[in-house]
């Protein structure tokens, strides 16, 4: 575009020298508009033979000479500044033959206007020592640029590798979930083939004289183990360190093959992935190494022992958690097996990098304590010999306080942890119950909701921990029936307490009672009808008079249960305010029970962050203004400090959904 801009402003200053010159002419008119006539077109680009340098410049060349002619006045400029087009020509002996064309102009043009002599020989040889110059510069640009041109292309061949990397993490994901060894080697033929392009892939487990085999592609035309190709490829490949290459061999009208050793971690096992039917190159020699590599840990599952891998993370995957707790378990040993429930990990598509980057970080940090394996999306299991319930517990606080923390901050992901133990009693226990007990601890809060004990009893009953999780778990099922936004909610506001009332220095067993009250204080609003729970809109006076009644109904309910009935007063009385003009008996100050104010504060900043049909939620700043504009008149002024303590350290916007 430059270069067409340029000649339509050089055609111009040349038009203005030939009009105020005695030799202006219809022929340099007419050179002069061919002149803005090609600049126009370079500027479009079209017709594609614009783009030729060497086509440019022999029209420069000829529109020189037609104006020198017809004007009668030798432009030697304009003759040099047609010679820099030398300069972008990639092939020597055009550029070479470029700037005999430009000299060749220059000497015609001088000719036909008389001039003789040192008159043209001086200017002549100038303009020839230019262009060799610009020659030897065009042969360095046109090997930076040849450089420049492999380098993108190595980028985009490494670009390409990455892809196919990334794809394999997304795709493995189903062997986590996989124990048996046929669906294993399922897995491993189909990714080979898709990852690689190939027409058709073949993977072999092989055990003395036993074999597992398994195919993906066309398999009508494509080899079988009985193949004696095939088992050569395969018996070669087994035994061969590296990849082993045959582009040439073919079979079954298969051409080129590629095969990659499978070594299964501490056994007799081998094998071997095939490829066949494409043209491999190195990304795909290194894509089947990884997938050969992965493949030998996922299939150590269903061989001696239930190990292997994650991929994202390196840690021990969820088969070799339940191989383990069978083996201990089956020995006799006692074991504490803790669950955390990761939060925030995945802002985006599942295994993203930062979310990958901080399950990592998380694991390799609880790995320095325990056993460590990643079971799920976004749970983690740490076994641990038992040592006590104290131990545990500060165990479960530093994660979540520190390791935690410190990983959000540095990733600048929202993440929250929810923990959840047991004490694993050979007796009582097996490795499925363990890992589902645990998890379900976790899921529910259990461990700081009602203090799980060793040998997993609930703290103060003689009711087993089930019944209190089916409840719980009961009345948060109905809260997101009616409206899933407040069960979020309300798992929001506990999360918000629970940090409050850690700040504040609470007990572990106020915390318990605490995070049960906070988790289920809006519970009441379950009997709210809809035309006013959903209203989009502001309430009128009676409206809000039966919103208030949530309260009473909420306390009604928890009182029913026996063992719910430590967090009454947490549900009736958490829309009291310190100035005694809140609701249901308007209470003030420190006759409000203690951990009523404190989800108070919680649920107060949740829903003041929330987007409502008739409002935008405030942002995070706004609302930690409100509470400490309002501390010692609408909240207590102790609970509305430690509150603003852990906010001015934690980005707690990841603490809301929905409204309260």
């Amino acid at each position: 575009m430059n270069n067409g801009m340029l000649r339509i402003a050089l055609s111009g200053v040349t038009g203005f020298v030939l009009f105020e010159s005695a030799g202006f002419s219809y022929l340099g008119l007419l050179c002069v508009l061919a002149g803005v006539t090609l600049g126009a077109l370079v500027v479009a680009g079209k017709p594609k033979v614009v783009g030729s340098h060497f086509f440019r410049l022999a029209v420069d060349v000829l529109l020189v000479f037609g104006v020198s002619v017809a004007g009668g006045i030798p432009f030697a400029a304009l003759f040099f500044v047609v010679a820099l087009s030398v300069l972008w020509m990639e092939d020597g002996t055009l550029a070479a033959a470029a700037g005999a064309l430009v000299v060749g102009g220059y000497a015609a043009t001088m000719l036909v206007l008389g001039a003789r002599g040192l008159e043209v020989g001086v200017p002549l040889g100038v303009l020839g020592a230019f262009c060799a110059v610009l020659w030897a510069m065009s042969r360095e640009i046109g090997q930076l640029l040849d450089n420049s041109r492999r380098s993108r292309e190595a980028l985009d061949s490494e670009r390409g590798y990455s892809g196919s990397v990334s794809e394999l993490a997304l795709s493995f994901g189903p062997v986590l979930e996989v124990l048996d060894r046929q669906r294993v080697l399922a897995w491993v033929a189909e990714a080979a083939r898709e990852l690689t392009g190939a027409r058709f892939a073949h993977v072999v487990l092989l055990d003395g004289n036993n074999h597992a085999t398994s195919a993906a592609g066309d398999l009508d035309p494509s080899p079988t183990w009985w193949n004696p190709v095939l088992q050569e490829v395969v018996l070669r490949g087994s035994r061969h360190r590296g990849m082993l290459r045959q582009p040439e061999r073919e079979s079954a009208g298969l051409r080129g093959f590629l095969a990659a050793p499978l070594e299964v971690s501490e056994s007799e096992h081998n094998g071997t992935v095939v490829v066949a039917g494409g043209n491999f190159d190195a990304n795909d020699e290194r894509v089947l190494a990884l997938i050969a590599s992965q493949a030998g840990a996922a299939l150590s599952n269903s061989c001696e022992s239930p190990g292997g891998r994650d991929f994202a993370t390196g840690l021990p995957n969820r088969a070799s958690l339940y191989g383990m707790l069978e083996r201990e378990l089956a020995g006799g040993a006692p074991l504490t097996v803790v669950c955390f429930r990761l939060e925030g990990l995945w802002s985006g598509p599942r295994e993203t990098p930062r979310g990958e980057s901080a399950l990592r970080e998380i694991g390799a940090r609880l790995g320095e304590h325990g056993r460590t394996y990643r079971f799920g999306a976004q749970e983690l299991f740490v076994v641990l010999k038992s040592g006590g319930d104290r131990r545990v517990r500060r165990f479960c606080a530093w994660v979540e306080e520190v390791v935690v923390r410190e990983v959000s901050r540095a990733s600048g992901l929202d993440l929250g942890v929810q923990c959840g133990y047991i004490l694993a009693d050979p007796q009582e226990y097996d490795a499925e119950s363990a890992v589902r007990r645990a998890r379900r601890v976790a899921r529910d809060g259990e461990r700081d909701l009602t203090g799980v004990r060793e040998g997993g009893t609930v703290s103060g009953t003689e009711e087993p921990p089930e019944t209190l999780d089916g409840v719980v778990a009961a009345l948060l099922e109905a809260a997101a029936i009616r409206d899933r936004g407040l069960a979020e909610h309300m798992k929001s506001v506990r999360r918000l307490s629970r940090m409050i009332g850690r700040e504040m220095g609470l007990g572990q067993g106020e915390i318990g009672t605490l995070s049960l009250g906070a988790l289920l204080h809006d519970i009441g609003k379950v009997g709210v009808p809809d035309s006013v729970l959903k209203k989009p809109g502001r309430l009128t006076a009676a409206e809000f008079d039966l919103i208030k009644q949530h309260t009473v109904m909420g306390a009604g309910v928890m009182g029913q249960v026996p063992h719910l009935k430590p967090i009454v007063p947490i549900v009736r009385h958490h829309h009291e305010r310190h100035d005694g003009r809140g609701y249901p008996d308007g209470l003030a100050g420190r006759s409000i029970p203690l951990l009523a104010r404190i989800v108070f504060v919680a649920d107060a900043y949740d829903s003041m962050v929330q987007d409502r049909p008739y409002r935008k939620g405030r942002t995070h700043e706004e609302a930690l203004e409100e509470i400490r504009a309002n501390a010692g008149s609408q909240f207590d002024p102790e609970v509305a400090a430690a509150f603003l303590k852990v906010a001015a350290t934690l980005r707690v916007e990841r603490f809301r959904r929905s409204a309260g």
